[in-house]
Protein backbone atom coordinates (compact mmCIF):
# COMPACT_ATOMS: atom_id res chain seq x y z
CA UNK A 1 0.00 0.00 0.00
CA UNK A 2 2.89 2.39 0.82
CA UNK A 3 4.44 1.74 -2.57
CA UNK A 4 1.12 2.40 -4.26
CA UNK A 5 0.63 5.68 -2.36
CA UNK A 6 4.17 6.78 -3.23
CA UNK A 7 3.50 6.06 -6.90
CA UNK A 8 0.31 8.14 -6.84
CA UNK A 9 2.19 10.99 -5.12
CA UNK A 10 4.93 10.90 -7.77
CA UNK A 11 2.40 11.05 -10.64
CA UNK A 12 0.55 13.95 -9.03
CA UNK A 13 3.82 15.80 -8.50
CA UNK A 14 4.75 15.43 -12.17
CA UNK A 15 1.33 16.72 -13.18
CA UNK A 16 1.79 19.80 -11.01
CA UNK A 17 5.12 20.50 -12.69
CA UNK A 18 3.43 20.49 -16.09
CA UNK A 19 0.62 22.89 -15.14
CA UNK A 20 2.65 25.04 -12.75
CA UNK A 21 3.07 28.13 -15.00
CA UNK A 22 -0.65 28.57 -15.55
CA UNK A 23 -1.53 27.59 -12.02
CA UNK A 24 0.90 30.06 -10.51
CA UNK A 25 -0.46 32.83 -12.70
CA UNK A 26 -4.00 31.96 -11.69
CA UNK A 27 -3.00 32.18 -8.02
CA UNK A 28 -1.46 35.59 -8.66
CA UNK A 29 -4.64 36.79 -10.29
CA UNK A 30 -6.74 35.48 -7.39
CA UNK A 31 -4.52 37.04 -4.75
CA UNK A 32 -4.49 40.41 -6.50
CA UNK A 33 -8.24 40.65 -6.57
CA UNK A 34 -8.58 40.27 -10.33
CA UNK A 35 -11.30 37.98 -11.61
CA UNK A 36 -9.25 36.83 -14.58
CA UNK A 37 -7.73 33.34 -14.60
CA UNK A 38 -4.85 32.10 -16.69
CA UNK A 39 -5.47 28.58 -17.96
CA UNK A 40 -2.65 26.39 -19.23
CA UNK A 41 -3.71 25.57 -22.79
CA UNK A 42 -2.12 23.69 -25.68
CA UNK A 43 -0.78 26.47 -27.87
CA UNK A 44 0.90 24.70 -30.75
CA UNK A 45 -1.43 22.60 -32.84
CA UNK A 46 -1.55 22.01 -36.58
CA UNK A 47 -5.33 22.01 -36.29
CA UNK A 48 -5.17 25.70 -35.34
CA UNK A 49 -3.74 26.58 -38.72
CA UNK A 50 -0.80 28.43 -37.15
CA UNK A 51 2.94 28.01 -37.44
CA UNK A 52 5.02 26.79 -34.53
CA UNK A 53 8.34 28.30 -33.58
CA UNK A 54 10.60 27.58 -30.65
CA UNK A 55 12.12 30.01 -28.19
CA UNK A 56 14.34 28.32 -25.65
CA UNK A 57 12.26 25.48 -24.24
CA UNK A 58 8.95 27.22 -24.88
CA UNK A 59 6.90 26.31 -27.93
CA UNK A 60 4.66 29.07 -29.19
CA UNK A 61 2.24 29.49 -32.02
CA UNK A 62 2.85 32.45 -34.31
CA UNK A 63 -0.40 34.20 -35.13
CA UNK A 64 -1.18 36.47 -38.06
CA UNK A 65 -1.70 40.16 -37.42
CA UNK A 66 -5.48 39.80 -37.23
CA UNK A 67 -4.97 37.65 -34.10
CA UNK A 68 -2.43 39.96 -32.52
CA UNK A 69 -4.47 40.75 -29.45
CA UNK A 70 -5.00 39.97 -25.80
CA UNK A 71 -7.56 37.21 -25.47
CA UNK A 72 -7.90 37.33 -21.72
CA UNK A 73 -8.76 40.30 -19.48
CA UNK A 74 -5.88 39.35 -17.17
CA UNK A 75 -3.17 39.70 -19.84
CA UNK A 76 -1.99 43.14 -18.83
CA UNK A 77 -1.67 42.16 -15.17
CA UNK A 78 0.12 38.92 -15.97
CA UNK A 79 2.54 40.65 -18.33
CA UNK A 80 3.36 43.24 -15.68
CA UNK A 81 3.94 40.36 -13.25
CA UNK A 82 6.57 38.78 -15.49
CA UNK A 83 4.49 35.92 -16.89
CA UNK A 84 5.64 36.66 -20.47
CA UNK A 85 9.02 35.27 -19.45
CA UNK A 86 7.98 32.60 -16.95
CA UNK A 87 5.04 31.21 -18.92
CA UNK A 88 5.70 32.00 -22.59
CA UNK A 89 3.87 28.94 -23.93
CA UNK A 90 0.55 30.50 -22.95
CA UNK A 91 1.37 34.19 -22.79
CA UNK A 92 3.03 34.67 -26.18
CA UNK A 93 -0.10 33.39 -27.90
CA UNK A 94 -3.06 34.34 -25.74
CA UNK A 95 -1.53 37.61 -24.47
CA UNK A 96 0.56 38.43 -27.54
CA UNK A 97 -0.22 42.14 -27.45
CA UNK A 98 0.74 42.66 -23.80
CA UNK A 99 3.93 40.65 -24.26
CA UNK A 100 4.87 42.45 -27.49
CA UNK A 101 5.11 39.10 -29.28
CA UNK A 102 3.38 39.73 -32.58
CA UNK A 103 4.74 38.82 -35.97
CA UNK A 104 3.43 37.35 -39.18
CA UNK A 105 4.74 34.05 -40.46
CA UNK A 106 6.61 35.50 -43.40
CA UNK A 107 8.62 37.74 -41.05
CA UNK A 108 10.02 34.71 -39.23
CA UNK A 109 10.97 33.04 -42.45
CA UNK A 110 12.74 36.00 -44.02
CA UNK A 111 13.84 38.55 -41.45
CA UNK A 112 17.05 36.75 -40.56
CA UNK A 113 18.32 36.98 -44.13
CA UNK A 114 20.75 39.80 -44.94
CA UNK A 115 21.65 42.84 -42.90
CA UNK A 116 19.49 44.25 -40.13
CA UNK A 117 18.41 47.88 -40.43
CA UNK A 118 18.87 49.27 -36.93
CA UNK A 119 18.70 52.91 -37.94
CA UNK A 120 21.57 55.35 -37.49
CA UNK A 121 25.02 53.74 -37.73
CA UNK A 122 26.45 53.30 -34.27
CA UNK A 123 29.69 54.97 -33.20
CA UNK A 124 32.45 52.96 -31.55
CA UNK A 125 34.25 55.81 -29.83
CA UNK A 126 33.77 55.87 -26.07
CA UNK A 127 35.93 56.76 -23.10
CA UNK A 128 34.17 54.13 -21.02
CA UNK A 129 33.91 51.13 -23.35
CA UNK A 130 36.28 49.48 -25.80
CA UNK A 131 35.32 49.15 -29.49
CA UNK A 132 35.04 45.38 -28.99
CA UNK A 133 32.56 45.91 -26.15
CA UNK A 134 30.46 48.23 -28.28
CA UNK A 135 30.60 45.85 -31.26
CA UNK A 136 29.43 43.00 -29.06
CA UNK A 137 26.48 45.10 -27.86
CA UNK A 138 25.60 45.94 -31.47
CA UNK A 139 25.66 42.23 -32.31
CA UNK A 140 23.31 41.56 -29.38
CA UNK A 141 20.92 44.19 -30.76
CA UNK A 142 20.99 42.50 -34.16
CA UNK A 143 20.32 39.11 -32.58
CA UNK A 144 17.41 40.62 -30.66
CA UNK A 145 15.84 41.97 -33.84
CA UNK A 146 16.35 38.70 -35.70
CA UNK A 147 14.86 36.46 -33.05
CA UNK A 148 12.13 38.50 -31.35
CA UNK A 149 8.59 38.19 -32.62
CA UNK A 150 6.76 41.46 -33.21
CA UNK A 151 4.37 43.14 -35.60
CA UNK A 152 5.97 44.26 -38.84
CA UNK A 153 4.77 47.82 -38.22
CA UNK A 154 6.64 47.83 -34.90
CA UNK A 155 9.72 46.28 -36.48
CA UNK A 156 9.75 49.02 -39.13
CA UNK A 157 9.82 51.67 -36.39
CA UNK A 158 12.37 49.94 -34.17
CA UNK A 159 15.46 52.01 -34.99
CA UNK A 160 18.33 53.70 -33.21
CA UNK A 161 17.92 57.41 -33.93
CA UNK A 162 21.31 58.50 -32.52
CA UNK A 163 24.84 57.28 -33.18
CA UNK A 164 25.52 56.91 -29.44
CA UNK A 165 22.50 54.73 -28.62
CA UNK A 166 24.58 51.61 -28.03
CA UNK A 167 27.14 53.41 -25.85
CA UNK A 168 24.36 55.02 -23.84
CA UNK A 169 22.69 51.63 -23.38
CA UNK A 170 25.95 50.15 -22.11
CA UNK A 171 26.17 53.05 -19.68
CA UNK A 172 22.78 52.18 -18.19
CA UNK A 173 20.72 54.93 -19.83
CA UNK A 174 17.93 52.50 -20.82
CA UNK A 175 17.11 52.28 -17.12
CA UNK A 176 18.08 55.82 -16.12
CA UNK A 177 16.30 57.59 -19.00
CA UNK A 178 13.70 55.11 -20.29
CA UNK A 179 11.31 57.72 -21.70
CA UNK A 180 13.83 58.74 -24.35
CA UNK A 181 15.94 55.60 -24.71
CA UNK A 182 13.20 53.01 -25.13
CA UNK A 183 11.63 55.08 -27.90
CA UNK A 184 14.70 56.44 -29.70
CA UNK A 185 17.23 53.67 -29.03
CA UNK A 186 14.90 50.69 -29.09
CA UNK A 187 17.33 48.15 -30.68
CA UNK A 188 20.07 49.11 -28.22
CA UNK A 189 17.64 48.85 -25.28
CA UNK A 190 15.90 45.79 -26.78
CA UNK A 191 12.61 47.59 -26.25
CA UNK A 192 10.79 47.42 -29.58
CA UNK A 193 7.66 46.41 -27.68
CA UNK A 194 7.72 49.90 -26.13
CA UNK A 195 6.95 51.40 -29.54
CA UNK A 196 3.46 49.89 -29.42
CA UNK A 197 1.18 52.50 -27.88
CA UNK A 198 -1.13 49.88 -26.40
CA UNK A 199 1.79 48.14 -24.67
CA UNK A 200 3.51 51.33 -23.52
CA UNK A 201 0.36 53.18 -22.52
CA UNK A 202 -2.17 50.83 -20.91
CA UNK A 203 -5.61 52.20 -20.14
CA UNK A 204 -6.38 52.72 -16.46
CA UNK A 205 -9.79 51.09 -15.91
CA UNK A 206 -10.30 53.39 -12.92
CA UNK A 207 -9.67 56.61 -14.88
CA UNK A 208 -12.60 59.01 -14.48
CA UNK A 209 -14.94 59.52 -17.45
CA UNK A 210 -16.14 62.94 -18.57
CA UNK A 211 -19.56 61.57 -19.42
CA UNK A 212 -21.55 58.66 -18.10
CA UNK A 213 -24.81 57.52 -19.72
CA UNK A 214 -27.23 60.43 -19.74
CA UNK A 215 -24.66 63.18 -19.18
CA UNK A 216 -24.62 64.20 -22.83
CA UNK A 217 -28.32 65.10 -22.77
CA UNK A 218 -27.93 66.82 -19.40
CA UNK A 219 -25.16 69.10 -20.71
CA UNK A 220 -27.10 70.17 -23.81
CA UNK A 221 -30.29 70.64 -21.80
CA UNK A 222 -28.38 72.93 -19.44
CA UNK A 223 -26.92 75.00 -22.29
CA UNK A 224 -30.32 75.45 -23.94
CA UNK A 225 -31.94 76.91 -20.81
CA UNK A 226 -31.48 80.15 -18.94
CA UNK A 227 -29.21 81.91 -18.32
CA UNK A 228 -27.37 80.58 -21.37
CA UNK A 229 -30.38 80.71 -23.69
CA UNK A 230 -30.57 84.50 -23.63
CA UNK A 231 -26.93 85.34 -22.90
CA UNK A 232 -25.67 83.47 -25.96
CA UNK A 233 -28.80 83.59 -28.14
CA UNK A 234 -28.79 79.78 -28.30
CA UNK A 235 -30.38 78.14 -31.34
CA UNK A 236 -31.35 74.47 -31.25
CA UNK A 237 -30.83 73.10 -34.75
CA UNK A 238 -31.42 69.45 -33.83
CA UNK A 239 -32.19 67.52 -30.65
CA UNK A 240 -33.70 64.25 -29.43
CA UNK A 241 -37.08 66.01 -29.55
CA UNK A 242 -36.73 66.04 -33.35
CA UNK A 243 -35.34 62.47 -33.40
CA UNK A 244 -31.87 63.78 -34.03
CA UNK A 245 -28.62 64.33 -32.18
CA UNK A 246 -27.98 67.61 -30.42
CA UNK A 247 -26.69 70.40 -32.67
CA UNK A 248 -26.77 73.95 -31.27
CA UNK A 249 -25.19 77.34 -31.89
CA UNK A 250 -24.20 79.85 -29.21
CA UNK A 251 -23.54 83.42 -30.37
CA UNK A 252 -20.94 85.72 -28.83
CA UNK A 253 -19.38 82.83 -26.97
CA UNK A 254 -16.02 84.43 -27.67
CA UNK A 255 -15.44 88.16 -27.84
CA UNK A 256 -14.19 89.96 -30.98
CA UNK A 257 -10.77 90.68 -29.44
CA UNK A 258 -10.42 87.03 -28.43
CA UNK A 259 -11.26 85.87 -31.95
CA UNK A 260 -8.79 88.35 -33.44
CA UNK A 261 -6.11 87.16 -31.02
CA UNK A 262 -6.58 83.49 -31.96
CA UNK A 263 -6.25 84.41 -35.65
CA UNK A 264 -3.07 86.38 -34.90
CA UNK A 265 -1.61 83.53 -32.86
CA UNK A 266 -2.24 81.15 -35.75
CA UNK A 267 -0.57 83.51 -38.19
CA UNK A 268 2.42 83.95 -35.90
CA UNK A 269 2.95 80.19 -35.64
CA UNK A 270 2.24 79.65 -39.35
CA UNK A 271 -0.53 77.62 -40.94
CA UNK A 272 0.38 74.37 -42.69
CA UNK A 273 -1.63 72.13 -45.00
CA UNK A 274 -4.15 70.07 -43.06
CA UNK A 275 -3.87 66.30 -43.16
CA UNK A 276 -6.49 63.59 -42.93
CA UNK A 277 -6.27 60.09 -41.53
CA UNK A 278 -5.44 57.63 -44.31
CA UNK A 279 -5.42 54.37 -42.36
CA UNK A 280 -4.79 52.71 -39.03
CA UNK A 281 -1.62 50.63 -38.86
CA UNK A 282 -1.69 47.16 -37.26
CA UNK A 283 -0.09 48.59 -34.12
CA UNK A 284 -3.04 50.98 -33.79
CA UNK A 285 -1.27 54.18 -34.78
CA UNK A 286 -2.93 56.36 -37.42
CA UNK A 287 -1.27 57.56 -40.60
CA UNK A 288 -2.06 61.15 -41.56
CA UNK A 289 -1.51 62.30 -45.13
CA UNK A 290 -2.23 65.32 -47.29
CA UNK A 291 -5.45 64.59 -49.13
CA UNK A 292 -7.77 66.21 -51.66
CA UNK A 293 -10.53 65.55 -49.15
CA UNK A 294 -9.18 68.36 -46.96
CA UNK A 295 -7.50 71.44 -48.41
CA UNK A 296 -7.47 73.87 -45.46
CA UNK A 297 -4.38 74.89 -43.48
CA UNK A 298 -3.98 74.57 -39.72
CA UNK A 299 -1.80 74.89 -36.64
CA UNK A 300 -2.11 73.76 -33.02
CA UNK A 301 -2.42 76.18 -30.11
CA UNK A 302 0.14 74.58 -27.78
CA UNK A 303 2.81 75.88 -25.43
CA UNK A 304 3.07 79.70 -25.75
CA UNK A 305 -0.20 79.90 -27.68
CA UNK A 306 -2.04 77.88 -25.04
CA UNK A 307 -0.55 80.05 -22.30
CA UNK A 308 -1.56 83.32 -23.98
CA UNK A 309 -3.97 85.22 -21.66
CA UNK A 310 -6.77 85.51 -24.24
CA UNK A 311 -6.34 81.93 -25.35
CA UNK A 312 -6.56 80.85 -21.70
CA UNK A 313 -9.82 82.79 -21.31
CA UNK A 314 -11.40 80.91 -24.20
CA UNK A 315 -10.18 77.48 -23.10
CA UNK A 316 -11.36 77.97 -19.51
CA UNK A 317 -14.73 79.30 -20.66
CA UNK A 318 -15.34 76.23 -22.82
CA UNK A 319 -14.46 73.92 -19.95
CA UNK A 320 -16.76 75.78 -17.55
CA UNK A 321 -19.66 75.79 -20.03
CA UNK A 322 -19.44 72.12 -20.90
CA UNK A 323 -18.58 70.95 -17.41
CA UNK A 324 -15.75 68.87 -18.89
CA UNK A 325 -12.31 69.18 -17.34
CA UNK A 326 -9.82 71.12 -19.45
CA UNK A 327 -7.44 68.16 -19.22
CA UNK A 328 -9.91 66.22 -21.37
CA UNK A 329 -9.63 68.73 -24.22
CA UNK A 330 -7.18 68.71 -27.09
CA UNK A 331 -5.21 71.85 -27.74
CA UNK A 332 -7.17 74.22 -29.96
CA UNK A 333 -6.76 73.47 -33.65
CA UNK A 334 -6.63 76.81 -35.46
CA UNK A 335 -7.80 76.74 -39.09
CA UNK A 336 -7.51 78.94 -42.14
CA UNK A 337 -9.52 78.52 -45.36
CA UNK A 338 -8.75 80.45 -48.52
CA UNK A 339 -11.25 80.75 -51.39
CA UNK A 340 -11.92 77.32 -52.85
CA UNK A 341 -10.68 75.41 -49.80
CA UNK A 342 -12.89 72.90 -47.99
CA UNK A 343 -13.06 69.74 -45.89
CA UNK A 344 -15.25 67.01 -47.36
CA UNK A 345 -17.74 64.98 -45.36
CA UNK A 346 -16.15 63.31 -42.30
CA UNK A 347 -16.68 62.42 -38.66
CA UNK A 348 -14.67 63.60 -35.65
CA UNK A 349 -14.90 60.22 -33.89
CA UNK A 350 -11.68 58.18 -34.21
CA UNK A 351 -12.24 54.49 -33.53
CA UNK A 352 -8.58 53.75 -32.77
CA UNK A 353 -8.89 55.97 -29.69
CA UNK A 354 -11.08 53.35 -28.03
CA UNK A 355 -7.76 51.65 -27.19
CA UNK A 356 -6.02 54.84 -26.11
CA UNK A 357 -5.78 56.36 -22.66
CA UNK A 358 -7.68 59.51 -23.65
CA UNK A 359 -10.66 57.63 -25.06
CA UNK A 360 -12.67 58.86 -28.03
CA UNK A 361 -13.71 62.40 -28.88
CA UNK A 362 -17.12 62.96 -27.34
CA UNK A 363 -17.84 66.61 -28.16
CA UNK A 364 -16.87 69.19 -30.77
CA UNK A 365 -17.06 72.92 -30.12
CA UNK A 366 -16.30 74.75 -33.37
CA UNK A 367 -15.51 78.45 -33.03
CA UNK A 368 -16.08 80.85 -35.92
CA UNK A 369 -13.38 83.53 -35.69
CA UNK A 370 -14.51 85.86 -38.49
CA UNK A 371 -17.34 86.69 -40.84
CA UNK A 372 -16.89 85.12 -44.27
CA UNK A 373 -17.92 87.11 -47.32
CA UNK A 374 -19.41 84.10 -49.10
CA UNK A 375 -19.49 80.34 -48.57
CA UNK A 376 -17.62 78.42 -45.89
CA UNK A 377 -20.65 76.95 -44.11
CA UNK A 378 -20.68 73.80 -41.97
CA UNK A 379 -23.02 71.19 -43.44
CA UNK A 380 -24.50 68.19 -41.61
CA UNK A 381 -25.47 66.05 -44.60
CA UNK A 382 -27.66 63.57 -42.72
CA UNK A 383 -29.55 66.26 -40.83
CA UNK A 384 -30.16 68.75 -43.62
CA UNK A 385 -28.47 71.50 -41.60
CA UNK A 386 -26.00 74.13 -42.83
CA UNK A 387 -24.56 76.70 -40.44
CA UNK A 388 -23.00 79.83 -41.90
CA UNK A 389 -19.97 81.44 -40.21
CA UNK A 390 -20.54 84.29 -37.79
CA UNK A 391 -17.73 85.85 -35.80
CA UNK A 392 -17.77 84.84 -32.15
CA UNK A 393 -20.34 82.05 -32.62
CA UNK A 394 -19.80 78.48 -31.45
CA UNK A 395 -21.30 75.36 -33.02
CA UNK A 396 -21.62 72.35 -30.71
CA UNK A 397 -22.39 68.70 -31.46
CA UNK A 398 -21.56 65.28 -29.96
CA UNK A 399 -19.64 62.47 -31.61
CA UNK A 400 -21.09 59.80 -29.32
CA UNK A 401 -24.43 58.52 -28.08
CA UNK A 402 -26.16 59.68 -24.92
CA UNK A 403 -26.75 56.13 -23.70
CA UNK A 404 -23.24 54.91 -24.56
CA UNK A 405 -20.64 57.66 -24.46
CA UNK A 406 -17.95 55.51 -26.07
CA UNK A 407 -20.11 54.57 -29.09
CA UNK A 408 -20.12 56.61 -32.30
CA UNK A 409 -23.18 58.62 -33.27
CA UNK A 410 -23.23 57.98 -37.00
CA UNK A 411 -25.58 60.92 -37.61
CA UNK A 412 -23.07 63.71 -36.97
CA UNK A 413 -21.04 63.48 -40.16
CA UNK A 414 -20.32 66.98 -41.43
CA UNK A 415 -18.34 68.99 -43.98
CA UNK A 416 -16.71 72.39 -44.24
CA UNK A 417 -18.14 73.75 -47.48
CA UNK A 418 -15.84 75.62 -49.87
CA UNK A 419 -15.15 79.27 -49.22
CA UNK A 420 -16.33 81.23 -52.25
CA UNK A 421 -15.14 84.71 -51.38
CA UNK A 422 -12.91 86.05 -48.61
CA UNK A 423 -11.09 84.14 -45.87
CA UNK A 424 -12.45 81.85 -43.18
CA UNK A 425 -10.83 81.37 -39.76
CA UNK A 426 -12.00 78.91 -37.15
CA UNK A 427 -10.94 76.76 -34.22
CA UNK A 428 -11.78 73.20 -33.23
CA UNK A 429 -12.08 72.39 -29.53
CA UNK A 430 -12.36 68.62 -29.10
CA UNK A 431 -13.21 67.04 -25.75
CA UNK A 432 -12.35 63.41 -24.93
CA UNK A 433 -13.92 60.81 -22.70
CA UNK A 434 -10.84 60.75 -20.46
CA UNK A 435 -7.82 62.95 -19.71
CA UNK A 436 -6.14 63.89 -23.00
CA UNK A 437 -3.32 66.22 -22.05
CA UNK A 438 -1.46 63.85 -19.70
CA UNK A 439 -1.26 61.00 -22.27
CA UNK A 440 -0.41 63.55 -24.96
CA UNK A 441 2.55 64.71 -22.91
CA UNK A 442 3.67 61.08 -22.59
CA UNK A 443 3.34 60.38 -26.35
CA UNK A 444 0.42 58.04 -25.67
CA UNK A 445 -2.38 59.59 -27.74
CA UNK A 446 -1.66 58.03 -31.16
Amino acid sequence: MKVWNATIFLVLSLCLLVIAPGALAAVKGENSGTQATLEDEETCSSEDGGTCASSGEAVVQVEDLSRCEDRNDGCRYWADSGECLTNPRYMWVYCALSCGKCQVEEDIQTYGEGDIDMGVEQGLGSASFSPDKVLMAIAESEHYLKTTMMKQSIRNKCKNTHADCTVWALDGECEENPGYMKMNCAPACQSCYYLSTETRCPIDPEAPLAWQAGDLDRMFQKLTQEPYLTKYNVTILASPNTNGPWVITMENLIQPDEADRLIALGQEMGFERSKGMAKIHPDGTPEHVVSDARTSTQTWCREDCSADPMSRQVIERLSNLTGIDEMNSEYLQLLEYEPGQYYHNHHDYLANELKRQQGVRILTVYLYLNNVEEGGGTEFDQLGITVMPKKGMALLWPSVLNENTAAKDERTTHAALPVIKGMKYGANAWFHLRDFKTPHGNHCTE
